[in-house]
């Protein structure tokens, strides 16, 4: 409607071009409005529309175009901790929490030399947590890349290629979620041994978002489940499987913000995510080392 009046304003006042700009938006909006509504109605039992784990779950699984079951890992592949004492939220980004991320990133790191990706939800977090990792001890003594928008095509090739050089030092690459590095590369063995994955991905407010969340509100459903929630754990999941590409892979996967620990939250796990371990900044060393020295038996 808000976009209807200012339409019609602007053909009022002759402005025919910013009008024809309102009136392609607005189709833009209603065919995202479509391809929302029949994605709901794929994914409801026609009779019902009580929405159950095994719902959300293949709703899940949907979006990251893999198929549950193929996700499974054995347990003594994996290593899959959340951090307790750590949020991304709006109201603790800060530089403390911010050293607490580095801190972490520092206290896996050192427990094995290899490969780590450390995925965020901005390029703006990215940036400042890598920033003071760089001024810790571990940043001084392993070799870090950083992702920065607009990244041209050799570029990339270069990133990903430092995943396949021999080094003495431990690897530490800087990426965000969702973007280019979080999906559809496949770093196999010993190519990538951990994963970071900082906040919970919640997509940004915008127009279409909000579209989204009134459709699934009117439905009975949670609009902030289907607008938000559902897409940052689908990046999530993308980053997470990064890790364990073969049955031979082993790795750590780390989560950090407690959000993760609410009951809202569970639901979304993958079955195979049962034997996750909450850690505090104190413990994930030495969890970390029991993991890599069980591997060595």
């Amino acid at each position: 409607k808000e976009l209807e009046a200012e339409k019609s304003s602007a053909v009022n006042q002759q402005e025919f071009e910013r009008a024809a700009k309102i009136r392609d938006e607005q189709k833009q909006l209603k065919d995202e409005l479509e391809k929302l509504k029949t994605s709901w109605k794929e994914n409801q039992d026609s009779n019902t529309q009580e929405v159950t784990s095994e719902n959300i779950a293949e709703i899940v699984s949907n979006w990251t175009g893999v198929p549950v079951v193929s996700l499974t890992q054995e347990e003594s592949q994996r290593l899959l901790l959340f951090g307790r004492d750590v949020s991304t939220k709006y109201t603790r980004r800060n530089r403390s929490e911010y050293e607490k991320m580095a801190a972490y990133i520092q206290a896996v790191i050192e427990k094995k030399r290899g490969n780590y990706m450390v995925f965020f939800p901005s390029y703006k977090m990215m940036q400042d947590v890598a920033e003071l990792f760089g001024l810790s001890e571990a940043g001084g003594e392993c070799e870090s890349l950083v992702q920065h928008s607009n990244m041209k095509e050799e570029e990339r090739e270069a990133f990903l290629a430092a995943f396949d050089e021999e080094r003495s030092e431990t690897l530490v690459a800087f990426c965000v979620m969702g973007g280019i590095f979080a999906e559809g590369i496949d770093l196999k063995n010993d190519r990538l041994i951990g994963a970071i994955i900082v906040g919970t991905g919640l997509p940004q407010v915008s127009n279409e978002r909000e579209i989204l969340k009134n459709y699934y509100d009117g439905k009975g459903l949670s609009g902030f489940d289907y607008a938000f929630r559902y897409p940052g754990m689908n990046k999530v999941l993308q980053a997470a499987g990064r890790v364990i590409r073969t049955g031979e892979d082993r790795g750590v996967i780390l989560l950090l913000d407690d959000r993760f620990l609410g009951a809202d939250y569970e639901p979304l796990f993958p079955r195979e995510w049962s034997g996750r371990k909450r850690v505090s900044l104190r413990e994930v060393g030495g969890v970390v080392q029991e993991f890599w020295d069980s591997a060595d038996v």
